[in-house]
């Protein structure tokens, strides 16, 4: 996992993490319904009406596949001692979409369903008024801890109050 640009004077990485492997599960999901689509076509193939809306189904669904098991692969969120960054996608127009720390403001963590029983959940920040959702971290309640120890701990730092 590599930070676009570089750091900022005397700040460095103290967490750098990517999504659960929870992320993973409507890419399954996906390709359990392109396989069931797949299988239709072929047995429906004295009909091209019916033979050709299955492949559709199928190839669509897989794209959908690929496109969540990419946004897994490409999906990281690093905690450095200045600000948190979340990388989405390798050539993004936008690059790694940088919080910092002295404008955050609330930080709250909701886990449900099976994100409660395989450790993962979604960390909301709100950052100069803007909300933004960290999906599928994993053990996002050690991550919220570790992003209000950093805001406590290197906030004198930053401000030169020592």
């Amino acid at each position: 996992m590599r930070l676009r640009g570089k750091l900022n004077p005397g700040e460095h990485v103290i967490i750098a993490t990517r999504q659960h492997y929870g992320a993973l599960l409507p890419t399954l999901a996906y390709l359990l319904v392109a396989i069931a689509a797949s299988t239709f076509a072929s047995t429906a193939r004295s009909s091209p009406i019916l033979w050709t809306l299955g492949m559709i189904c199928a190839v669509g669904t897989l794209l959908g596949a690929v496109r969540t098991a990419w946004r897994w692969v490409t999906t990281y969120y690093l905690l450095t001692t200045h600000r948190l960054v979340v990388r989405r996608g390798v050539m993004t127009r936008t690059g790694d979409e940088s919080l910092y720390l002295d404008s955050m403001g609330e930080l709250w963590v909701k886990q449900r369903g099976p994100g409660a029983w395989l450790g993962y959940g979604s960390v909301y920040v709100v950052c100069r008024g803007v909300h933004h959702r960290l999906t599928y971290v994993p053990d996002p309640k050690r991550f919220e801890k570790e992003i209000k120890a950093a805001r406590r701990d290197y906030y004198a730092l930053r401000s030169r109050y020592i």
